[in-house]
């Protein structure tokens, strides 16, 4: 009987070959079996391996070419329900951060939070749109400068949806009872910066002592009365020799997870942080640092921590059909199952086409509140969010895995077109992605270890990783 194998791409990875294929299957081989393997030469034993891989089919819609299909369409699954609203109730903050993306307004100015009738067209909005389980992440500005806002926004959309959630991205500067009564429901967590030591978040964001006390006091408040699984921390790195005091500030601090990225090409970063935004090489170079840091000091420490950019990528791998980070899925529709909604009910498919917009480099607006979503432009735009449209990504051995991002291209580059190859977001995204195949390629205790606790939150060695080894 033939053996069909189904269209598969390579890449050498230290010095052994990882094989993947569209529907995300993978395994990995020698030099020499992995020369067989392309030469189509296949003993009983590939066979049965490539059967139990997800490589191999006999016939059309077997059992084994029905399932890779299966697979490929779950891969690519969007709902038609919006279940993600990124919303801007004010555009006003009360601090000054030197690498705001959002080009926030002054405290004290007006015209930019929400009106009545602006929150009342909201609600209407998610009635007829939202998902049962729709989650409302609240950005800004900062949010709880109107927290009458929030309460009633919350409440609303409870009443619609009582199975919703809802994130609050806050500084922390201001924890008053009125917003700690919003934290009692179970349904509200927050999100927050946390850029290092008090030094480092002082010199970032708060500018003085006093402020920077009271965020870390605020902070240490919401940990001890509400544990860590409803508070998340962001930092974002403006000194790249900082992540490893960084981490251990983290734990330090009682955090168990956080995400290394550095300083976004958005807003005043552009001007304020240009070199440290736009450097693709110094940006992996010392990502692979921070992770080979936190790996390594996760084995002797009682406070493991994951770092969340490398978790992402290892379950995009790992799992098939997670496609709920909007940077590593395609395709990436806007107005389908997520959604931002900026503090005048204008719509835009994601918080950096807003900061695009805000800043005067392009419109990219798709709708408002007021007349709805503009579909005409909004498929114009999502037809160049689709991988498979790109003839860079059609030969990438992680295409399964990865995503599109236009807005990051016409923000770094001036142009959708650019050529993806050459792309920050291309170069960063594959880095860590390298960076997942060679840890479970290496076989070693350490990052086994590491690879269970950023799959599945336990530091334990998990034996899925030993199964993917051609011969």
């Amino acid at each position: 009987m033939t053996c069909k194998i189904f269209p598969w791409r390579a890449k050498n990875i230290d010095g052994q070959y990882v094989v993947t294929n569209e529907a995300g299957d993978f395994f990995f081989s020698s030099e020499l079996a992995y020369k067989k393997f392309s030469s189509g030469k296949f003993s009983k034993n590939n066979e049965e391996f490539l059967d139990r891989t997800g490589f191999r089919y006999q016939n059309k819609y077997d059992f084994f070419e029905t399932s890779h299909q299966f697979k490929i369409q779950k891969n690519r699954y969007i709902p038609k329900k919006i279940g993600y609203l990124l919303i801007v109730p004010t555009l006003r903050c009360d601090l000054n951060c030197s690498y705001c993306q959002v080009s926030r307004a002054d405290q004290s100015a007006v015209g930019f939070d929400w009106s009545d009738e602006t929150l009342q067209r909201f609600l209407n909005f998610v009635e007829v749109h939202g998902a049962p389980e729709v989650k409302i992440e609240f950005q800004g500005g900062e949010p709880t400068l109107r927290l009458d806002l929030m309460e009633r926004i919350i409440d609303g959309v409870t009443n619609l949806r009582p199975n919703s959630s809802f994130v609050i991205c806050t500084n922390l500067q201001n924890l008053s009872r009125r917003f700690l009564r919003i934290f009692e429901n179970e349904r509200v967590s927050i999100s927050t910066s946390v850029d290092g030591p008090p030094k480092i978040h002082e010199r970032n964001r708060t500018s003085d002592k006093s402020t920077t006390n009271q965020f870390f006091e605020n902070l240490s408040t919401m940990i001890r009365h509400y544990g860590v699984s409803r508070i998340s921390a962001l930092p974002t790195f403006s000194n790249f020799d900082a992540i490893e005091s960084t981490v251990d500030f983290y734990r330090e601090v009682g955090l168990t997870e956080i995400f290394l990225r550095p300083v976004n090409f958005q807003g005043f970063a552009r001007k304020k942080h240009k070199e440290i935004s736009t450097s693709e090489g110094a940006w992996i170079s010392a990502y692979k640092r921070g992770l080979a840091y936190i790996f390594k000091t996760n084995l002797n420490n009682e406070r493991p921590i994951i770092e969340t950019n490398f978790s992402l990528h290892l379950n995009r791998i790992i799992r098939n059909g997670e496609n709920g980070h909007v940077d590593l899925r395609s395709p990436n529709p806007s107005g389908e199952d997520y959604l931002v909604v900026d503090f005048n009910g204008k719509f835009y498919p994601s918080d950096e086409a807003r900061m695009l917009s805000r800043i005067g480099m392009i419109d990219l607006s798709m709708g408002n509140l007021k007349q709805g979503t503009d579909q005409k432009k909004l498929d114009m735009f999502n037809f160049s969010q689709d991988n498979s449209r790109d003839q860079v990504c059609n030969k990438c051995v992680y295409q399964a895995y990865c995503g599109v991002d236009v807005v990051d291209k016409i923000s770094r580059y001036g142009r959708a077109d650019y050529p993806t190859g050459n792309s920050y977001f291309c170069k960063t995204h594959t880095a860590i992605f390298d960076e997942v195949f060679k840890h479970i390629v290496s076989r070693s205790r350490m990052s086994y270890l590491n690879l269970s606790l950023h799959l599945t939150g336990k530091l334990e060695m998990n034996p899925v990783f030993g199964q993917s080894y051609y011969d």
